[in-house]
């Protein structure tokens, strides 16, 4: 009796039955096509996802501006091309505060939030080839720009109530 797992991956492999020999080869196939399809594409997406990052920072520094009429204020930062820190305060609660980095990451925005997780935000196309973004762990309906930067800003202003109370 052999143990999987251990070993010489050589031996490893002829251990494994048959059924998932082929699937892990169809698996590889099926990768390497995905990833030479997308390298073929990649000028473009690039192109439209970098376009669409600058419009939700530009959108998420008009909303920030503007949250003094809420009585809360923030602050957006940026580490480079990629990385943005937005942060809020409850006005009315000295101690009652949060962030979320914003982190562009290939086809998705990763939102690390204090107190609250981490969340993605999806890149996709809309039927009218714009690029939009989708956070599949809510409704999973397209965003553009100004939609995207709101919900950041609704999701951590959930967070303050939250937390302050």
């Amino acid at each position: 009796m052999s143990e999987i797992g251990l070993g010489d991956p050589v031996k490893r492999t002829i251990d494994l039955p048959e059924f998932i020999q082929k699937h892990r080869e169809l698996r590889r196939h099926s990768d390497l096509s995905l990833v030479q399809n997308l390298s073929a594409l990649e000028p473009v997406f690039r192109t439209q996802i970098h376009q669409f990052w600058r419009r939700v920072i530009e959108q998420l520094r008009c909303t920030v501006n503007n949250l003094g009429e809420i009585d809360f204020t923030g602050s957006i930062s940026s580490f480079g091309e990629e990385i943005v820190r937005v942060s809020l305060s409850d006005t009315r609660l000295t101690s009652t505060s949060t962030y979320t980095d914003l982190i562009l990451d290939r086809e998705r925005i990763r939102c690390s939030v204090l107190n609250g997780g981490i969340y993605y935000l999806n890149f996709v196309t809309s039927s009218g080839n714009e690029m939009v973004a989708q956070d599949i762990q809510k409704d999973g309906n397209p965003m553009d720009a100004r939609t995207t930067a709101e919900h950041v800003i609704d999701r951590m202003l959930n967070i303050l109530e939250w937390t302050g109370r």
